[in-house]
């Protein structure tokens, strides 16, 4: 006998005289309510009976009120079963939920250690290990959108000094575009991917909404159809872009580099263009706001009419 054991025993003991006692008190109890229930309850009546009427009346009520009681009985049961299937199917639920957290946490971790490996395809398998923690976990899903923004800061810095982007690694362009297609919560934290260069990845359809992209690259980056509205690419490239048809109301824009881009059909409206560079600038179908500064051209094409209203600003440039 263990020491934990020897040391429960007496609170088992008293736990099993605890309900042999209260076993005694129930029986005693009916025994009473039995015996004089029918005095108590039918005194007066029972008063004006006399011989084996009284006796009649005497066991028919106890008769009828063992009925009742042993009725109870199997109600009482019910509800004790009742409540100890709840509570055992909450214990289990518990159990599920901490077995579930504890294998969210091991795949977490084998997924740290691949996105730190040394070759590209483990380092795929850690961004696309995380996407799936990040869809199965709620709990988890900030700490992945970090730790994929993290690892897109450090492995692709934009290079100040280079005039052109270079093609983003394959693992930093997986890593974007699952944050793009991150599952939506209603408290989203603030994505900062602020100088780095992304060039030439694909984006189309992805969900980068409200995301700091100052002074990053992205030259010829597809973002067909991509959800940007109120993202920063403030003093941004974003030179040969294929951008038609995105969403980028109330994105900042400021300074930005879109020179050659294809904007055809994008929703601009509310964007800040302060100062934007758009020669050669394809935005027929767009719906643009105020142009306000930006630097456009003969080659920026434009919507007729968007034309008529920016034809001063072409001619006051260079």
């Amino acid at each position: 006998m263990t020491e934990s054991t020897k040391a429960a025993m007496p609170q088992l003991w008293l736990k099993g005289l605890g309900a042999a006692a209260a076993v005694i008190i129930c029986l005693s109890g009916i025994v009473v309510l039995l015996w004089r229930a029918p005095w108590v309850l039918d005194r007066l009546e029972l008063r004006q009976l006399e011989g084996s009427a009284k006796a009649t009346v005497v066991a028919g009520f106890r008769t009828a009120l063992a009925l009742v009681l042993a009725s109870t009985v199997p109600a009482a049961g019910l509800v004790l079963g009742a409540r100890r299937f709840e509570h055992t199917r909450d214990k289990d639920r518990r159990d599920h939920e901490l077995a579930r957290e504890a294998q969210v946490a091991d795949r977490f971790v084998q997924a740290m250690e691949l996105l730190g490996a040394a070759t590209l395809a483990q380092r795929l398998g850690g961004v696309h290990a995380l996407e799936g923690i990040m869809h199965d976990s709620k709990k988890h899903h900030d700490t992945v959108v970090q730790v994929l923004t993290g690892f897109i800061r450090e492995r692709a810095p934009r290079d100040l000094e280079s005039a052109a982007g270079t093609q983003a690694p394959g693992d930093v362009r997986a890593a974007l575009t699952v944050l793009g297609r991150r599952p939506q919560c209603d408290d989203e934290m603030e994505i900062d991917l602020s100088h780095v260069d992304v060039s030439g990845a694909d984006l189309h359809h992805a969900r980068l909404d409200r995301v700091l992209f100052v002074g990053s690259r992205f030259d010829g980056v597809v973002l067909i159809g991509a959800v940007l509205a109120g993202s920063s690419f403030y003093q941004a490239s974003l030179r040969g872009v294929v951008a038609h048809s995105a969403d980028l109301r109330g994105a900042q824009l400021s300074e930005a580099d879109l020179r050659e881009g294809d904007f055809g059909g994008a929703d601009l409206t509310d964007a800040l263009l302060k100062e934007a560079d758009l020669r050669g600038t394809f935005l027929r179908g767009a719906h643009l706001g105020e142009l306000g500064t930006a630097r456009i051209d003969e080659s920026t094409v434009f919507d007729e009419a968007v034309a008529r209203g920016v034809a001063v600003e072409v001619e006051a440039v260079e």
